[in-house]
């Protein structure tokens, strides 16, 4: 069996109408992956959400589900799924949050530089996951990035090139610790 190096973090709680594409996008870009695992914890969720997720985790062995008797909030689902995480690098994702093609792949890339952080865009959508604008974390004209806090002057340039709260880890599905 392959080591982890990428654990995929998703707190859910009554996310059953969404839920389904989250992981389709998900499992499609990992099926077959043994580097990748997917967590799923979900609070106790009271509608759908438990058939969704065990639909998926019938099909991809790399979909671990845990249910919570009760629900406890999003903050402590997700530290329980990062406490659950056998990978070397967590990626936080909303369970109503769809990946790009070709997402995890790039991540899988992008944590081989060992850096600290990694922060990317994302493409706002509506309800139907039809694009409304892409947000950009950073100044304007940088790209998606990568940092790595090993001296105080990175991480004072890293707070100036913010643009928003965003960008100081408060948009869960764009960060990758």
């Amino acid at each position: 069996m392959n080591p982890i190096t990428l654990s995929i973090c998703i707190p859910t709680y009554n996310f059953g109408q969404y839920i389904g594409e989250t992981l389709a996008a998900v499992a499609s870009q990992v099926e077959g992956r043994g580097d990748v695992e997917v967590l799923v914890v979900d609070g106790g969720s009271t509608d759908e959400t438990p058939s969704v997720v065990r639909s998926f985790q019938l099909r991809y062995p790399q979909i671990v589900y845990h249910r919570l008797p009760q629900k406890g909030g999003i903050d402590n689902d997700l530290a329980l799924a990062v406490d659950l995480a056998r990978g070397d690098y967590c990626w936080l994702l909303s369970s109503d949050d769809v990946p790009v093609p070709g997402a995890v792949a790039r991540m899988l890339g992008e944590v081989g530089s060992k850096d600290d952080v990694y922060l990317f865009n994302r493409i706002e959508c509506d309800s139907v996951l039809s694009p409304l604008r892409t947000r950009f974390w950073l100044e304007a004209g940088t790209p998606d990035s990568t940092f790595r806090f090993t001296e105080a002057r990175d991480a004072i340039d890293y707070f100036e090139r913010a643009r928003s709260l965003g960008a100081l880890f408060s948009y869960i599905s764009s960060i990758v610790v």
